[in-house]
């Protein structure tokens, strides 16, 4: 009766032990898509390097997990030449290094699902209402598991592909994306 009590203290104390040593820590990464499209549909690429992130390349080989937290859209400038106000809708997708372009390999991250006025989404500091608009992400698991083949045990990094739709075809705009992770691994 001792021998098991002590052998179930032991692996209570084991498995608490592995939890207080599970470590989480986030790594963000940002980028700007310049717009400029005669088209009020527009689709197109930003590469997103997280090899050059010292935290991320630290830790990369203890990863046991990748979380995708949180995907912002925000809008750097307005250019000149836009008659454009506003984004009517959009999608963004995650593409590994090396798939086709055609997108048929590309896993969908979240929609756009309002129309966003350029003003409100623009920086304070160039008269916008520095507002950001949180994606919903509906392909968590999806963009989790990409994200953990190909960035964490793949080259580092992908390329977010994102498509929208405008209420003019001159548009000439930088659309910021900002992608929070959360790395988990282990130590035991």
């Amino acid at each position: 009766m001792k021998r098991n009590t002590r052998q179930l203290l032991l692996t209570a104390w084991l498995v608490g032990l592995t939890a207080c040593l599970d470590v989480s820590f986030d790594v963000d990464k940002g980028a700007d898509l310049a717009i400029d499209s005669a088209q009020a549909a527009y689709t197109g690429t930003v590469d997103i390097d997280f090899s050059t992130n010292k935290d991320f390349q630290d830790h990369r080989s203890n990863v046991n997990g990748i979380n995708l937290e949180k995907v912002t859209v925000s809008i750097t400038s307005v250019n000149t030449g836009n008659a454009s106000t506003k984004l009517q809708s959009g999608s963004v997708f995650f593409r590994a290094v090396g798939a086709p372009a055609d997108g048929s390999q590309d896993v969908k991250v979240g929609d756009i699902g309002q129309a966003l006025l350029f003003h409100d989404y623009l920086p304070v500091s160039a008269g916008g209402g520095g507002q950001t608009y949180s994606l919903p992400i509906a392909g968590a698991a999806a963009a989790n598991k990409f994200l953990m083949d190909n960035v964490v045990h793949g080259a580092g990094k992908f390329t977010a592909v994102v498509s929208v739709l405008t209420d003019n075809p001159q548009t000439h705009m930088t659309l910021h994306l900002d992608f929070a992770n959360s790395l988990s691994y282990g130590l035991l």
